[in-house]
């Protein structure tokens, strides 16, 4: 028995061979699928670009000369991930069920997509709902509808209802804020009026007027002395080299330099006479100067601390109660959606070219399966034979089925 095979050129002379019926098939596929789009429902899509929200004014602007500004730099907004940006934040919120709801309530979306209930309409509206946040920021919505006018008004009440929103919630934000730093700033001046009695009790306990600036003066006026004193002894070291212990201008020398060690010890504990020039730079102890000049830094520090956050919390309150009354959108809308002037789909030419492509390549199988049904057949080898047998099988089970279909239906 001889085996007949089936080559590529066989395959290419029966798709020859069948040519018209190829064509009449593209054709045929290409000129229905376009009839049943003209019969399908139009639909357009309307578009509104939203510029990214500005940098508002927060705690962080008011106090950026005070050196607290990376403290309170997240007292004013949201927290965001390091990824996430506030554009991001409006795309989400405009998917939100709370801005949907107030859409739906204001055209009555439930009755106009017939939908059964609220979950399905704004499934809906998410399906017909395009958001996407370009890399400079601006947002772009994008709404589709079978009617052009009502596509543009959706998607501006869409806009719309989200500024809304976030209205709401800064004015919330500010309230609350208000509320808390009416609370601390009370608690502020207490603190502040608590540390001006301790620093005023301190002064007049040590008649300290102010330590830094004398214990600054002192410290000069020692270190002056010991340079002065320095100076005298490489003087004296040179008049050695050349004259004796008892020369006029050693003595003179050593002298000196006794009075200035002197005069370095009596600031040193304190002793300095009201005489002395230097009695001006020190009226207490020298030796408690330090213990005294930290303790006066302490309570000084702590009362600027406490004035510090005062005027930081007064600013912060006149903040608040401008933003829980303004009224100004948060929402900078470069384009607001129009009707548009075509439809967005169905589009015709690309499903008559996508129908015909599929009907080409549909028939193109067909031939070549049928091409090897016969090779196989003309062969009728033991690849034939397990074909057909595969085959009759299918078909009585298929047959099958539907006999007891039929029977299961008259019953």
């Amino acid at each position: 028995m001889d085996v007949t095979r089936f080559t590529l050129w066989d395959y290419v002379r029966a798709v020859v061979n069948r040519r018209r019926l190829i064509f009449l098939n593209v054709i045929g596929v290409m000129i229905i699928s376009i009839s049943v789009s003209w019969m399908m429902p139009k639909w357009y899509k309307a578009r509104a670009l939203i510029l990214p929200p500005e940098e508002q004014g927060n705690l962080a602007g008011l106090i950026g000369n005070t050196g607290l500004a990376g403290i309170a730099a997240t007292a004013g907004s949201f927290a965001l991930p390091v990824l996430a940006s506030e554009s991001d934040v409006m795309a989400t919120m405009l998917k939100s069920r709370t801005v949907l709801d107030a859409v739906i309530d204001s055209f009555d979306l439930t009755k106009v997509y017939e939908a059964t209930t609220r979950e399905s309409t704004r499934l809906r509206m998410l399906y017909n709902l395009n958001v996407d946040v370009g890399s400079d920021g601006v947002i772009k919505l994008e709404y589709m509808d079978k009617d052009s006018i009502r596509c543009a008004a959706i998607a501006n009440a869409l806009i719309k209802s989200m500024d809304w929103v976030r209205s709401e919630l800064s004015v919330q934000r500010a309230r609350e804020t208000r509320m808390f730093v009416q609370q601390k700033l009370a608690e502020t001046e207490e603190d502040i009026a608590k540390a001006e009695d301790s620093l005023t009790a301190f002064q007049r306990k040590y008649k300290i007027i102010a330590p830094e600036v004398q214990a600054t003066a002192t410290i000069q006026a020692a270190a002056n002395l010991r340079a002065e004193m320095i100076l005298k002894e490489i003087e004296l070291d040179a008049l050695r080299a050349t004259h004796s212990e008892n020369h006029p201008n050693v003595i003179l020398i050593e002298n000196a330099i006794a009075k200035i060690s002197e005069k370095i010890t009596e600031l040193e504990s304190g002793l300095v006479g009201l005489s002395d020039s230097s009695a001006q730079y020190l009226s207490i102890p020298f030796s408690n100067v330090p213990d005294l000049t930290l303790k006066y830094g302490q309570l000084v520090r702590n009362l600027k601390i406490h004035e510090t956050v005062f005027q930081v919390l007064t600013q912060q309150l006149e903040q608040a109660k401008i933003q829980e009354t303004r009224e100004t959108p948060t929402v900078s809308v470069l384009d607001w959606a129009v009707p548009p002037a075509y439809k967005f789909k169905p589009k015709k030419a690309r499903i008559g070219l996508t129908a015909g492509f599929l009907a080409l390549i549909a028939t193109l199988l067909w031939i070549f399966l049928k091409e090897l049904w016969l090779s196989q057949r003309l062969a009728n080898n033991d690849a034939y034979r397990n074909l057909l047998s595969i085959s009759n099988t299918l078909k009585r089970d298929f047959f099958g089925f539907r006999g007891r279909k039929v029977r299961e239906d008259d019953d």
